[in-house]
C-alpha cells in the first residue's frame, strides 16, 4: 500500500516477502520442526532462556557494529589501546541512544534542497525504516544507495550530489537500528531492509529490475549486496546490478581482522564470534547477482583491510564477471571514509552511466586502474 506522491509529500510503502523467505510458505515439515523446538525450549526452561539471551546479546553486538551516526563523549575515546576499545564499547552498550546525533534538521534541508520525499518503508518482517526518495527526470531508472556506519541519509550531501547528477531516481534508507529506526538487528533483517527498497521501486514505481543499481559503501556495501541477492532470487530472469565501494567479503572475518593484535579484546572477540556466528556474507551474495558488478576499492583502506575486502575475495574466486577500479592512494587521516576526489567521482559517474545505459561523453581518468575479474 502507498500514498499518492506529490511534491515533498511523505511516501509510505509496505514491502512483501520475497517468495523463498516467506514464513507463511515454509513447508509443513519446517513448521512442525520449528514448533517442536519452540515447545521444547519452553518446557526445558534453561534452553529457552539461553535462546532468548543469545538473541539479545547478538542484537547488542550488531548495535556496536552498525551504530549509525555517533557523537557526544565518544570523541573523548582515542581508540589507541585495547582499554580504549573496551571503554568505548561499554559506554555504547550502556546507553547507545546517548551517543546518537539528531539529524532531523539535516534531513529536512536535504529534502528541500534536492526536491525529495520523506520515505517510510515497512519491511516484510514489520520493521519501519526511515529514508528518502528523490524522483529523477529519468523516471524508468533508479539507484539504491546504502551508506556505511558513519553515514545516515540525512548527512550524505556530497554523495547525494554525485548520484543525483545522473538524473535518475534515488532511494536511500537508514537500516534498522540506525537513526530513528527501531527493530531487532539481524543479518537477515539488514538484507530485508535493502530488499524493501527494491520492492518499492519495482512494485510501486514500476521500474524494471534490470534498470536499478544497488550502490553500497562499507557496511552498506555488505548488507546492500545481500539485499540485492534477495531481489535476484525473487526475479531470476532479471539482471540485478550492483556497485560496491570499500566493503568487506565476510563480516565475521572483518571483525576478527580488526581485533587482531588487541590481546584480551581479540580473545573475547574470537569467543563471541564462535558463539554468535555473524552470517553477513557479501561475497556469497555478490556471486548470485547476474547483472553488471563493479567494485571500487582502496589499497590503503584503514578500516577494511585488503585481505578481508570484497575485492580480494572476488579476485581469488570470481563468479561471473566483475570490474574492479583501484582508487587513489591518498595519505589522508582515513583512506576509508574520505570523500572521492574529482577523478574518482568521475569514475563512479562513468560506471553508473554505463550500467544504466545513460548517455555521456566522460573520459575515464587514466590514473584510475580497471581490472576485469572473470571466472
Amino acid at each position: 500500500m502507498a500514498t499518492q506522491v506529490t511534491n515533498l509529500s511523505p511516501i509510505f510503502f509496505e514491502a512483501k516477502w520475497p517468495t523463498k523467505h516467506n514464513p507463511a510458505l515454509k513447508s509443513l515439515a519446517h513448521k512442525v520442526t520449528r514448533f517442536v523446538w519452540d515447545l521444547i525450549s519452553v518446557i526445558i526452561f534453561p534452553i529457552g532462556l539461553i535462546r532468548i539471551g543469545l538473541k539479545w546479546l547478538k542484537n547488542k553486538i550488531l548495535r556496536v557494529i552498525v551504530p549509525g551516526n555517533i557523537d557526544k563523549d565518544l570523541h573523548l575515546v582515542h581508540f589507541k589501546t585495547t582499554w580504549d576499545w573496551v571503554k568505548a564499547i561499554c559506554l555504547f552498550l550502556a546507553n547507545s541512544n546517548h551517543f546518537k546525533i539528531d539529524r532531523d534538521a539535516d534531513g529536512k534541508e536535504l529534502l528541500n534542497r534536492f526536491n525529495g520525499h520523506p520515505l517510510t518503508l515497512k519491511t516484510p518482517d514489520n520493521v519501519v525504516l526511515d529514508g528518502a526518495f528523490f524522483p529523477g527526470k529519468i523516471q524508468d531508472k533508479a539507484i539504491i544507495y546504502a551508506p556505511g556506519n558513519s553515514g545516515q541519509w540525512e548527512n550524505l550531501t556530497s554523495r547525494l550530489q554525485e548520484l543525483l547528477s545522473l538524473n535518475t531516481s534515488l532511494v536511500v534508507i537508514n537500516p534498522r537500528g540506525v537513526g530513528k529506526n527501531k527493530g531487532h538487528r539481524s543479518e537477515e533483517g539488514y538484507a530485508l531492509d535493502t530488499y524493501a527498497a527494491f520492492d518499492f521501486l519495482i512494485n510501486e514505481r514500476k521500474i524494471d529490475p534490470n534498470k536499478i543499481v544497488q550502490v553500497g559503501f562499507s557496511m552498506g556495501g555488505g548488507y546492500g549486496a545481500c539485499g540485492a541477492a534477495l531481489t535476484q532470487e525473487q526475479y531470476p530472469d532479471k539482471k540485478i546490478n550492483a556497485v560496491n565501494i570499500n566493503s568487506y567479503a565476510d563480516l565475521q572475518k572483518e571483525v576478527e581482522e580488526v581485533l587482531k593484535g588487541r590481546g584480551l579484546l581479540k580473545l573475547i572477540g574470537r569467543l563471541a564470534a564462535q558463539i554468535f556466528r555473524l552470517n553477513l556474507n557479501p561475497k556469497a551474495a555478490w556471486d548470485k547477482l547476474k547483472g553488471e558488478k563493479v567494485i571500487l576499492y582502496n589499497p590503503d583502506d584503514d578500516v577494511i583491510p585488503k585481505v578481508v575486502s570484497l575485492y580480494k575475495a572476488v579476485k581469488l574466486d570470481p563468479v561471473g564477471t566483475t570490474k574492479a577500479l583501484k582508487l587513489h592512494r591518498g595519505g589522508t587521516d582515513s583512506e576509508h571514509n574520505r570523500p572521492f576526489d574529482p577523478e574518482e567521482s568521475t569514475a563512479l559517474q562513468i560506471v553508473l552511466r554505463d550500467i544504466l545505459k545513460l548517455p555521456h561523453r566522460l573520459q575515464h581518468p587514466p590514473s584510475i586502474k580497471i581490472k576485469t575479474l572473470q571466472a
